[in-house]
């Protein structure tokens, strides 16, 4: 269901909410069958800044650290603006050391942003960092993800 009306910070704060309280049912914790039976439930339609967006939120509890991704995707265009694409990737994730990959599946382009957080909730370097891109985008630093790097299951 889209939420026209709904503003941005409002759909953040309600979906990391539910992020959070589905930790325990998210691989590794459980295997990647049973998480991929509730990955409908952790998507939303989304309307920003003029775009109908499908939006997949996810928070993983690994042994000493989180793991949380967030997919953006147009729900009826192959690309969005890259400015819109980092709004939203900000506003879920922050600005620390958050890694991005793009990939096409069903000819749309599908932007993965992901960030590593300790315990206590403060982002920290990627264990891989030293192997990704640094890019810059409107004063806006990020590290870029080679597709073939990253297991999608």
């Amino acid at each position: 269901m889209l939420y026209p009306h709904e503003k941005l910070d409002t759909i953040v704060e309600k979906m990391r909410s539910f992020g959070d309280f589905l930790v325990p049912y998210n691989f590794p914790r459980v295997p990647h069958e049973e998480e991929d039976a509730i990955n409908c439930i952790k998507a939303r339609d989304v309307h920003v800044d003029g775009y109908n967006l499908i939006l997949h939120y996810s928070k993983a509890e690994y042994e000493h650290n989180y793991v949380e991704s967030l997919k953006v995707l147009g729900k009826y265009s192959p690309f969005l603006p890259f400015i819109l694409v980092c709004k939203i990737g900000k506003r879920f994730l922050g600005e620390e050391h958050l890694s991005l990959v793009e990939i096409f599946q069903g000819n749309r382009k599908i932007y993965c942003w992901s960030k590593v957080t300790d315990k206590d909730g403060k982002a920290v370097p990627s264990p891989h960092q030293t192997e990704l891109e640094r890019r810059i985008f409107e004063g806006f630093s990020y590290r870029l993800m080679n597709p073939s790097h990253v297991n999608f299951y």
